[in-house]
């Protein structure tokens, strides 16, 4: 027996069936984001390549230069030097239309798949009301996380490609939500059409975890609620 007494103590958090009084539907999607790798230095190779064919070029025909040779050679100059630069304004239009910022793409987890705790993962909540011309006002979305999940308070200027349809990637807006403990919730002002929220979620500790169904309820009448069509979300975290 040890020396002293032992004192252990034990803290869980149990979740009965619970029954869904509001007709919504309420759909929860996990996406994973992957930064694409640097692009090959092709236009680099392209000019040293050239470089070395021009540094090869034989100058026999220099030494038997003309006159019409080398005003030859001098409009033929100045036409590279307007291709240059029409070249280099194109490019310029390029870039202010297409400025250089971090792309990330998102890749959807299946229902069977795992988490890692090295990415960086988009949570989306879509919720609708099940019949047109029904509003609910003052509502408030709670969206359970696994132990060691926590939300990120800031969207860090991500454009995101592969949340919509399109190749055009999307920002998210910046977050606006209140952390609980082992959740998060979020304000619904009002419902009468689907709507799409997202936030950056990160996952540290590893591990088998059942999360309950995503809940929406009203504020000042929370016994009006309704659940996420999945009962118990299982999900694991390497």
């Amino acid at each position: 027996p040890p020396p002293s007494p032992v004192r252990a103590y034990l803290s869980y958090d149990s979740y009965g069936l619970d029954q869904a009084r509001l007709p919504v539907t309420i759909e929860r999607r996990f996406y994973r984001l992957q930064r694409p790798g640097p692009e090959a230095p092709a236009a680099k190779d392209d000019e040293e390549k050239a470089g070395s064919d021009s540094a090869e070029t034989p100058t026999t025909a220099e030494s038997e230069t003309a006159p019409d040779a080398d005003q030859a050679k001098t409009e033929s100059v100045s036409e590279i030097v307007r291709d240059d630069a029409g070249e280099s304004e194109s490019e310029e239009e390029e870039t202010e239309e297409t400025p250089d910022e971090p792309v990330f793409q998102a890749l959807r987890v299946e229902a069977d798949g795992s988490l890692a705790t090295s990415d960086l993962y988009v949570d989306e909540i879509r919720i609708a009301p099940a019949a047109a011309g029904v509003a609910y006002r003052y509502g408030v979305l709670e969206i359970p996380l696994p132990p060691g999940a926590e939300v990120e308070p800031t969207i860090w200027g991500l454009n995101i490609a592969g949340l919509e349809e399109g190749p055009k990637p999307v920002s998210l807006p910046e977050p606006v939500f209140t952390a609980g403990r082992r959740s998060y919730s979020i304000p619904v002002d009002e419902l009468t059409t689907p709507q799409v929220y997202r936030f950056l979620v990160r996952f540290s500790q590893r591990g088998g975890f059942g999360l309950p169904p995503v809940r929406y309820f009203r504020m000042y009448q929370p016994n009006e609620k309704g659940l996420e069509t999945e009962a118990i979300r299982r999900i694991n975290v390497q």
